[in-house]
């Protein structure tokens, strides 16, 4: 247990690398003094968003408290803490003047901290002012439900929030969250978390300057590397292809992790994450030869040289890079269905966001009838729980369970332009959202959606990656000149480290 415990810290530290990427784009002080209560202003970013709020309610005028009538004395507080992060707040308040309509007798409080993940281990350890709901980035939460920090959720899971004649909520769940959900405690295997947001992850691009130049959305990788030199050309080199934050080498992930699905497809991806042997790391054969290809096509994008990317972009971060896009200073970015909602106040007037999916390369995978397999990398997927020592349990398994309702779904994909892993119909509300919401809608009711599920033996071992060492695209940016890497040298390391530490692992586990 204490070695569980002690991978699970180091997993934190590595999370922050990743976390960042649905990073915040407003903050505590946003909320400040905008200004709410009954009367309806404005908080999040979103202008008239007070129009959804439930009728009778009244929001304090920092945005956290929400009761229904003129005063919560008497009433039983809910606290949710959340990561006030790339999908803001606007979703999260509507939902819960609904939900204190719905149920009067309770309040809730809604604790926004952009630095909330990195909390949360520590929080629950020590069991003490606890929240009732936690909603951080996605890290590897499962040593949790080992350590007996968080509630089963099977009763949430098993409720009907449409009602009796409806479907539960794990029925109308997505099938990836169904085995994402799953950990083991002491007891045995159950379900822990809860689904937040559908991720999308894709090449967001400016959809004015392409329109102006007349450029075309590439499907192939040599459609895209064409496109490249075209904006260069077409620009006189005053913008660039790509702009991408450095400093948060997770959003790499996104452009690589997509092209492995692509050349070694779901199930064999799904194969890799099971285990079975050092194997799985031999570059000479699926699943891990579709890394070795994935990295060969990404050096060819972004390695050294070839002027794909506007000067500077290694060391900058999320919100910089973001700026350089919208300021036409780059015509595009790797990035996920959040990007949107997070930049909403910096958005220049007319400006139009689209999002791409990742073009596909030439060993990708077709289907029987000669098209490329349609697959969407759902990225770090954010989740719930509720811990075991929270106060009100039952209270807080209620919101969760009306969090599912259809209504509520709807509500969290017009304040979010992307969805929640579940089953409900967007069609009434694409009329009405960005182009950019409705290009992440289609790339994920399109596609196959995959999220990454450790399953085997050593399935809690959290040095287990798609890459055991660093990250391989910083070290490809810089080229093999820096420190000798290229993609056939960096897979071949992961196969020699995988070999050698194999049988401690396996020996960890007992």
């Amino acid at each position: 247990m204490k070695l569980l415990k002690k991978l699970l810290v180091l997993a934190l530290a590595a999370m922050m690398v990743i976390g960042a990427t649905a990073c915040k784009g407003r903050n505590e002080d946003d909320l400040g003094n905008s200004g709410t209560g009954s009367s309806g202003s404005e908080i999040g970013g979103y202008e008239g968003v007070e129009n959804d709020y439930a009728e009778g309610v009244t929001i304090s005028t920092n945005g956290k408290e929400v009761y229904f009538g003129d005063s919560k004395e008497g009433k039983t507080r809910l606290k949710i803490a959340y990561v006030e992060a790339g999908f803001g707040s606007d979703w999260l308040r509507v939902i819960a003047t609904h939900f204190v309509k719905e149920n009067p007798d309770y309040w809730l409080y809604l604790d926004g901290d952009p630095g909330l993940t990195e909390l949360v281990s520590t929080q629950l350890s020590a069991g003490r002012n606890l929240a009732d709901i936690y909603m951080p980035l996605a890290h590897d939460w499962q040593t949790y439900a080992i350590n007996g920090w968080i509630e089963e959720l099977s009763d949430v899971y098993n409720a009907k929030p449409d009602g009796e004649a409806g479907q539960t909520v794990y029925e109308k769940m997505d099938d990836t969250w169904k085995e994402y959900c799953v950990a083991n405690d002491a007891t045995g295997e159950g379900k822990y978390s809860y689904p937040w947001s559908a991720g999308v992850s894709g090449i967001a691009y400016n959809g004015k300057m392409f329109e102006q130049y007349g450029w075309q959305v590439p499907t192939t990788w040599d459609e895209l590397l064409a496109l490249c030199a075209k904006i260069k050309l077409d620009t006189n080199g005053k913008v660039a292809p790509f702009v991408y934050p450095g400093l948060i080498g997770g959003y790499f992930d996104f452009l690589g992790y997509t092209s492995w699905l692509q050349n070694t497809g779901i199930e064999g991806v799904k194969d890799f994450w099971t285990f079975p042997s050092a194997e799985v790391y031999n570059p000479e054969k699926q699943p891990y030869l579709g890394v070795k290809n994935a990295l060969e096509s990404f050096t060819e994008l972004f390695g050294p040289n070839t002027g794909n990317a506007l000067k500077g972009s290694m060391s900058k971060n999320h919100t910089e890079a973001q700026l350089s896009l919208l300021r036409g200073e780059a015509a595009m970015i790797i990035n996920g269905s959040w990007l949107e909602t997070e930049m909403i106040r910096d958005l220049p007037e007319g400006y139009e966001m689209r999002m791409m999916r990742i073009p596909y390369d030439t060993t990708a995978k077709k289907d029987e009838n000669g098209e490329f397999v349609k697959i969407n990398y759902g990225m770090t997927p954010d989740f719930m729980i509720i811990p075991k020592q929270a106060a009100q349990k039952e209270i807080a398994k209620k919101f969760l369970v009306f969090m599912a309702k259809d209504e509520m779904l709807k509500y969290f994909t017009k304040y979010t332009s992307t969805a929640r892993p579940f089953k409900y119909d967007t069609a009434e509300l694409r009329e009405n959202l960005s182009a950019f919401a409705n290009d992440c809608l289609d790339i994920y009711t399109t596609s196959e959606n995959f999220i990454a599920v450790k399953k085997g033996p050593l399935k809690n071992i959290n040095a287990l990656n798609w890459y055991l060492t660093s990250s391989p695209f910083t070290l490809l940016v810089y080229g093999p000149e820096n420190d000798g890497t290229t993609p056939d040298r960096f897979v071949r390391l992961q196969y020699q480290t995988a070999k050698g530490e194999w049988q401690r692992w396996l020996d960890s586990v007992g």
